[in-house]
Parts: structure tokens; C-alpha cells; sequence
């Protein structure tokens, strides 16, 4: 007996050894360099265990442009080459129209739109488009300037209230991701949220909960494994906030009826998930699965896509500002001459004219997007000579955008900030397909225009009415944050009113 049942245990183990290490090798079968990993869980404590982004970048400079990863046992390819990523994202596109579908721990959150099968991602985006129209941000732009001039103005009051007449250890990447809250509630719902410089308003709470659970397993070993065999990720606590989701859901979907009862009609977002709810009985709709929990999914992705990549953009545009004299020097005094010029008041058609601080901003982009990767999956056999890369259907593709961006072979001196580069006598040398954060092709950022309306707009007027000075525990300092996201710790910064005494044009 006792023989028998040594020999089941040594099948299984076998079976599970064979199952685990099944995929393994496929990468080198390409050709391609592949990434040395653990004989079981491939990659994956790397992928956790460092800022994502800054792993992906010492992976592409010791690997290479394009090499392989075995997450848990799942074989994917890196791809930093601008050429590969031009061809991958618009002219091959229609081999790469895949993602996977991931499952992120509560129903509400598996409606995300950049992880949804092709036929209900595409009625998704028919969805989102039309918000994000060049006349609808237009619009938006007058909101964004009442809700930055409200935030400002909380500053101010703070500043006056101190004796120093300085408003100390700001942690400006929260406060701004605050405001946010309320400016894109503002501009996409018609609601105003009160109090927008407080970090505890239950609104803002919730949206920030979202992407912070209550608790992060310590059980690493679980996590890891959760990547070989996929059961055990019920095991293992989400990378969001189910709770917070879930009270989301009751907030917004009380919001919608609230603006169905009313018959209001605001041109607004609220305007068309109340329009979208009555075609849910489609067939169309019905196929590709797309419920109310669809449309109250649309609502939380605003703010989940929007804020944190925005706040983030701004507070480390104004960290590089507060802590770099030359930086700060151009971009007040540019400032300064575009509010001269316009009595004072920032119109939609004057951002262009902020050259610089839209080469800071840029450059920001650039360094520190917040999602530091995305991905394709390859739905028909793909193969470019030129590259020597054959890439099979079912095959997902990692867009590591902090790695792609800081690809020497197209940036100077890559890991330094410098807007310089961004500026027009030098802006044409660059390859347009070095800086991905924003994606390319069918793919792309549907809030791309939103984003780059506030980002430079709420920064300017920022700029204008304050002052940010580096403190010596000012600090830029990203953390673990898994696959897809670039957390960082708080960046404080010191701030001010400005003086009446503006600082000198240096802009020619």
C-alpha cells in the first residue's frame, strides 16, 4: 500500500512540476534574450518585490530593447524599440487588438475599459469619445479654471494663518490629487464638492480608497504563487479596494437616478450614462455584456485614469520647478508673460503659448507616468523580418512605457529631467514613438485632451498666484506598487504667496 501511495504523491508532483514549467522556453525559442527567473514563479518577485518601472528599465538595459519575461508561468514579450511599438500600436494594430481579461477581486472593477474583449471595448469607446471632444474640454476649461482658483484660494487662507506667512511640508502630490477630485467631478457630473483642499472629504476618500486596500497581503509567497496556479488569487487580497468599490457603486448609481428623475440635461458625462442606461436592452449591448455595472465602472475610471496621472504629472512638474533654480526661473517668468499678455486670465486657446511649462510637463510624462506599463495581445500571427521577431497568436505583448521612454538609443542622457528637450528647436529630433504614455493607435488614452487641458492649465495658475521652494526632505521616491501602477511616497514642498515683484521675462 504503502509503495502505491508513494507513487501517486511522485505523480502529482511530477504533473505539477510539468504543468508549472509547461510554457517555459517558449521565449527562447524565439530568439529573443529572456530574463533570468526562478525555475517555478518565473519573474514575478522581481515584478512586486521593486518599483515596476525602474525594474523594467534595468531589464531593458541589460537585456536589450525586446526580451522576454515568464510572469508566474505566463511568457510575455518586452517591447522598448520605437520602431516595434509604432507597428505594434497603428500599422499592425489589427493583430494586437487583444487584452486580457484579469479579474481584480470585486465585479465592479472587472469592467475596467483597457481590459475588456475587443466587441464590448469598442462599444466602450463609442461610449467614452464623445466626453472628451475638442468642444467639450473647451467647455471644461472654464470649470477647471474655477476649481484651481477655489483650490488656490484654500492655500492662500492656509499661509495667511501661519506666522511665517509660508504654508510648510505641503505634501502637494495629495493636495493636488484632492483637488482633482473635485475638479473632475465638476467638469464631468456638474457637481461641486466643498471643502476640495481637505484630503479627508468622503468623496475624495472614497475615489483614493479605491486604489489603496485596506491591507496588502504579507504573505508574499502566496502572491507569488497565485501566478502559477491561479486559484490561489482568491487567497490573496486585490490590488483595489472592493469596500470602497462597492460604496462607489451606491454613490454613483444614485447619482445617475438623481439626474434621471431631474430631467436636467447638462451636457454632461451624468448626460450620457442616463442616455447610455436606456440602451442596455439592446441586443447589441446584451451580447457584449454590457450592464449597469458597466456604465458605473465608466464613472469610477475618471477618476482612477485621470486623477492619479494627472496629480502625479503636476506634483513632480512642481517638484522639479520648486527644486531646480534655472527650471523655476523660465518657467515663472514664462508665466508670468503669458498672463501679462491676456489681462490676467487663461483661455483654452492660450496653452500652446506656455511653451515651457508644457516642455516641463512633457517631460514629466515622459519620466513618471503613473501606469507604468500596458499591454496587447497578439489575436493573429505576426512577423517583421527587419526585427526578427515572430510573434504567435495569444501572445501578450508588454508595453513597459517607463522603460520604453528612458531608451538611450532616442533620449540623451535619458534618466535626467530636462525640458529642454521638449522645447521647439529640439522637439523634432525626437522620435514620436519614445514617449508612450499616453499609447498610440485604436488603443490609445480616450482623456488624452483632458488631461493635457488641466495638466498645464491648473499648473500655470499654480504658478501665478504661488511660490514652491525645496525643503530638505523633499524627496521623489516611487515604491512597490505590482504590475501596472508607479506609486510614490508624499513630496513635500514649501509654499507661499507670491509677491507683487514678478520674476524678470527670460524668455526672449
Amino acid at each position: 500500500m504503502l509503495p502505491l501511495i508513494v507513487g501517486v504523491i511522485v505523480c502529482i508532483i511530477a504533473g505539477l512540476y510539468i504543468y508549472v514549467r509547461w510554457n517555459f522556453g517558449t521565449l527562447e525559442k524565439l530568439g529573443i534574450p529572456v530574463v533570468e527567473h526562478h525555475p517555478l514563479l518565473g519573474s514575478i518577485k522581481e515584478i512586486y518585490g521593486e518599483p515596476g518601472g525602474l525594474y523594467d528599465t534595468q531589464w531593458m538595459r541589460k537585456y536589450g530593447p525586446v526580451f522576454g519575461v515568464y510572469e508566474g508561468r505566463e511568457p510575455q514579450i518586452y517591447v522598448c524599440d520605437a520602431d516595434l511599438i509604432r507597428l505594434i500600436c497603428v500599422k499592425d494594430a489589427d493583430h494586437f487588438n487583444g487584452k486580457r481579461i484579469l479579474d481584480f477581486g470585486d465585479p465592479l472593477l472587472n469592467e475596467m475599459p483597457d481590459f475588456q474583449p475587443l466587441e464590448k471595448w469598442k462599444l466602450l469607446r463609442q461610449f467614452l469619445t464623445p466626453a472628451f471632444t475638442t468642444a467639450k474640454v473647451k467647455v471644461m476649461s472654464v470649470v477647471m479654471r474655477e476649481a484651481t482658483a477655489d483650490y488656490i484660494a484654500n492655500i492662500k487662507k492656509t499661509i495667511r494663518a501661519s506666522n511665517k506667512r509660508v504654508y510648510e511640508k505641503i505634501p502637494i502630490d495629495e493636495s493636488v490629487h484632492t483637488m482633482l477630485t473635485d475638479l473632475i467631478t465638476r467638469c464631468c457630473f456638474s457637481i461641486r464638492i466643498s471643502a476640495n483642499s481637505d484630503a479627508d472629504n468622503e468623496f475624495a476618500q472614497i475615489v483614493k480608497d479605491v486604489v489603496n486596500p485596506p491591507a496588502r497581503t504579507s504573505n508574499m509567497a502566496l502572491l507569488h504563487w497565485s501566478y502559477v496556479f491561479t486559484f490561489l488569487r482568491k487567497f490573496v487580497p486585490a490590488h483595489f479596494n472592493p469596500e470602497a468599490a462597492q460604496k462607489w457603486r451606491k454613490v454613483f448609481k444614485q447619482m445617475i437616478e438623481e439626474r434621471r428623475r431631474s430631467g436636467e440635461k447638462k451636457n454632461d458625462i451624468m448626460d450620457m450614462c442616463v442616455e447610455w442606461m436606456e440602451r442596455l436592452d439592446a441586443p447589441k449591448m446584451k451580447e457584449a455584456k454590457f450592464s449597469e455595472m458597466t456604465l458605473i465602472c465608466q464613472g469610477l475610471v475618471f477618476f482612477f485614469a485621470g486623477q492619479d496621472q494627472i496629480s502625479t504629472l503636476i506634483a513632480t512638474t512642481i517638484y522639479h520647478i520648486a527644486t531646480n533654480p534655472e527650471i523655476a526661473k523660465k518657467a515663472y517668468a514664462e508665466v508670468d508673460e503669458v498672463f501679462a499678455k491676456h489681462d490676467g486670465k487663461l483661455e483654452h486657446e492660450h496653452l500652446t503659448e506656455l511653451v515651457y511649462l508644457n516642455a516641463c510637463l512633457s517631460e514629466s510624462l515622459r519620466l513618471y507616468p503613473f501606469f507604468h506599463k500596458t499591454e496587447r495581445v497578439c489575436t493573429k500571427d505576426w512577423s517583421n523580418e527587419e526585427h526578427g521577431l515572430h510573434i504567435k497568436k495569444g501572445m501578450t505583448v508588454i508595453l513597459p512605457v517607463w522603460a520604453a521612454n528612458r531608451n538611450a538609443e532616442y533620449n540623451v542622457d535619458p534618466d535626467t529631467y530636462d525640458p529642454e528637450r521638449w522645447m521647439p528647436e529640439n522637439k523634432d529630433k525626437m522620435n514620436p514613438y519614445t514617449s508612450t504614455s499616453f499609447g498610440f493607435g485604436p488603443r490609445s488614452c480616450t482623456g488624452k485632451r483632458f488631461s493635457t487641458e488641466a495638466m498645464p492649465l491648473v499648473t500655470a495658475y499654480m504658478l501665478k498666484e504661488l511660490k514652491f521652494v525645496g525643503r530638505k526632505d523633499s524627496e521623489l521616491k516611487f515604491t512597490a506598487g505590482g504590475p501596472m501602477f508607479a506609486p510614490h511616497d508624499a513630496i513635500y514642498l514649501d509654499v507661499m504667496e507670491r509677491t507683487l515683484e514678478k520674476v524678470p521675462s527670460q524668455m526672449g
